[in-house]
């Protein structure tokens, strides 16, 4: 990692060995969609000897469980500041002393204060984040047709919801379209036929031939400006 840090380490022990790695995100599925991420995963399985390999999940601790072994674990050393504090008679009841002016300070602190009104987490919309996430994925991948159908479906049930026109997808993906069709949701819309028609045109062309990334952009400009007109 960075040309100096170590994340895949091997150590021999008995007749058997450890393969130690720190970093699993690099076995994740979106990491083994790239390329580089493929290859670096095969190096590294790499390292397994020949024949089956088992998962063990029976016997693996739960994180809880192991969080909170090593908290009941962890103990003051024999020799820490409060030590020679707690030997001395003195000492101890003043430590005492102290530490209970402190508690009754807190308390009646806290009841002559009013009481703090917390703060609420702005609700978020994690749709919008999935989305974002789905078509950054297909964007990477230059898969323009795949979004190009996307879109037209999104757009096709838009139609559906607002003015109640089901229009069925044929077997290669185009929507079943004719004059009667475009005359009624240019009446129900309010946009004219001419302004319509393209966004039936530029999507059969994405299905027709390959798609680029402008005839993408095309696609869902004439969608937003049907959009912004449609009553």
């Amino acid at each position: 990692m960075k040309d100096s840090l170590i994340n895949f380490a091997w150590f021999p022990y008995g007749s058997g060995q450890f393969l130690l790695h720190t970093t699993p995100v690099a076995f994740s599925n979106f990491n083994l969609l790239r390329p580089d991420g493929r290859l670096y995963a095969e190096k590294v399985l790499s390292y397994l000897p020949k024949g089956d390999v088992y998962w063990d999940s029976y016997s693996r601790v739960p994180e809880n469980v192991s969080r909170q072994r090593n908290r009941s674990s962890v103990s003051l050393p024999d020799e820490h500041p409060l030590t020679y504090i707690l030997q001395q008679p003195a000492l101890a009841w003043a430590w005492y002393l102290l530490f209970a002016l402190g508690a009754l300070f807190l308390l009646f602190r806290a009841k002559r204060r009013q009481r703090i009104i917390p703060v609420l987490p702005k609700n978020e919309n994690s749709s919008y984040e999935f989305i974002s996430t789905i078509a950054n994925l297909h964007f990477r991948q230059k898969d323009y047709r795949n979004m190009c159908m996307q879109q037209m479906k999104l757009f096709l049930a838009q139609l559906r919801d607002r003015y109640g026109m089901l229009t069925p997808l044929e077997a290669d993906g185009s929507p079943r379209i004719n004059a009667e069709f475009l005359e009624r949701l240019a009446r129900f819309s309010g946009v004219p036929e001419k302004e319509i028609q393209p966004i039936f045109t530029h999507y059969n062309n994405c299905l027709r031939y390959e798609p680029t990334e402008d005839m993408l952009v095309e696609l869902h400009l004439d969608i937003e400006r049907f959009e912004k007109a449609a009553k």
